[in-house]
Parts: structure tokens; sequence; C-alpha cells
């Protein structure tokens, strides 16, 4: 069995390494989305990059229907404001 220590040094490793792989990446000029899809590969990390790309797409699924709430809720109260000013003018009619 592992030790935490043990654990925790080899997940620190990794990061460090991701880490610098990045700064390569930005160092070299190329596309970063081409440069980490090979780095997943080649480390044998497609369910995480799976994950990534699963997370990316809910967020932005989550923004678009948020942001299209916000807009259905401001024609809504403005109906309702038109619908008020309207009842307002026949009332004094």
């Amino acid at each position: 069995m592992e030790s935490s220590a043990s654990a925790h040094r080899r997940m620190s490793y990794a990061l460090l390494t991701t880490r610098y792989s990045l700064l390569a990446i930005r160092q070299r000029g190329r596309s970063p989305m081409i440069e980490l899809i090979q780095l997943f590969s080649r480390r044998g990390d497609l369910a995480h990059l799976a994950l990534f790309l699963w997370a990316c797409s809910a967020t932005a699924l989550l923004y678009f229907a948020l942001r299209e709430l916000g807009a259905a809720r401001r024609r809504f109260d403005d109906f309702v404001r038109e619908l008020a000013r309207f009842n307002k003018r026949q009332g004094n009619k």
C-alpha cells in the first residue's frame, strides 16, 4: 500500500511536469489546444481529456442557458410593464 506522502510526492511531480510542459508549449508558439491533446495522449490521460472537454461543454451550455433565461426574464418584464401601461391608459377613459 502506498503511503500518503508518496502519493503526494507523485502528484506534486505530475503537476510540476505539466506546468513546465505548458510553459514549453507557450515558448514554441504552437497551438496550445493541439499541444494539450498531444500531451494528454502521450501520458495516457485520455479519460482526463474527455472529462475536461465534457466539463467545458457543460459550462458553456450552462452559460448559454443562463444568458437566455436572463433575456427571457427581461422580455417578460417589458411585456408586464407595457400591459400595466395599457391598463392604466384604458382605466382613465
